[in-house]
């Protein structure tokens, strides 16, 4: 919506671009974090912090993330650049946020 805010309603192609810029960070950010496009996951413990499962900080940088592209990027780079910016800090910043939460549940 911060991106409709800023260029209007997107055409088409610029939906394909924000599609794509979403599908990129989940790309970047997955190869990142676990060295490559796929991996093997563990057993997830039987209990979860539930302050850890809200994503209050995550979600609020992601829109701001969103809400700077969309204030200061032309509209044809900004489709996919927002959603880009905003998918990449969303999944940074809530693996920040479970890392805290499973270190917390391991003090405890």
């Amino acid at each position: 919506m911060l991106l409709t805010h800023g260029y209007g309603p997107p055409e088409p192609l610029e939906v394909l671009l924000f599609c794509g810029g979403a599908i990129l960070a989940f790309a970047l950010v997955g190869a990142l974090a676990f060295g490559g496009v796929s991996g093997h996951f563990e057993d997830h413990p039987k209990k979860i912090q539930l302050w850890g499962s809200f994503h209050f900080l995550s979600v609020g940088l992601s829109v701001v993330a969103a809400y700077l592209v969309g204030a200061f990027v032309p509209s044809a780079l900004g489709w996919p650049l927002g959603t880009f910016a905003a998918t990449a800090t969303y999944l940074m910043v809530v693996g920040f946020e479970n890392a805290a939460a499973d270190l917390e549940r391991r003090r405890s």
